[in-house]
């Protein structure tokens, strides 16, 4: 009996020997990973910080001159109103012309409005157009801890391995 148990120790000894292989494969296995993990993490903020020197500050520039122009155009409006409803006042059509300068006025900003919406949807559009492979990977960067916490679980939940060979 005392040999069988020899044989017995030595073939745990073997079995654990042989499993440490595995293991030591799959924790490699998730370092790399999380290494990969950072690495997409790390290129999805650069991508959107490209994004936003790129496309959305230009964008935003754009609208914010539209609109400016806009109310300037618009307050000039008014005052011009203003001045002909004076002098239709003084000549008996001001109410007339001072609705149309305002209506005026009132489409001018629309028009301004209309067109600052426009520029910021072109600039989104070609930012979608030209960084849609960095919209996926920061979708999969926002994914990829899930999965890799995941495919985790089933090794994290093994106490004991045991190996059993034919040979």
């Amino acid at each position: 009996m005392n040999c069988r148990s020899l044989a017995t120790g030595s073939s745990r000894a073997a079995a654990r020997a042989g499993a440490a292989g595995p293991l030591a494969e799959a924790a490699r296995r998730q370092e790399v990973l999380q290494d990969q993990e950072k690495v997409a993490t790390r290129q999805a903020a650069l991508t959107d910080r490209e994004l936003d020197t790129e496309v959305r500050k230009p964008a935003d520039a754009a609208r914010y001159r539209a609109e400016q122009e806009a109310e300037a155009r618009r307050i000039a409006l008014v005052k011009e109103a203003g001045a002909a409803a004076e002098r239709a006042r003084l000549t008996g059509e001001g109410e007339k012309a001072q609705r149309a300068a305002l209506a005026d006025a009132v489409r001018i900003e629309g028009d301004a409005e209309a067109a600052a919406i426009a520029a910021r949807g072109a600039a989104e559009a070609d930012a979608f157009e030209r960084y849609g492979d960095a919209a996926v990977l920061q979708m999969l960067v926002e994914v990829l801890p899930q999965v890799v916490g995941k495919a985790a679980e089933p090794l994290a939940a093994v106490d004991k391995l045991t190996v059993i060979s034919t040979d």
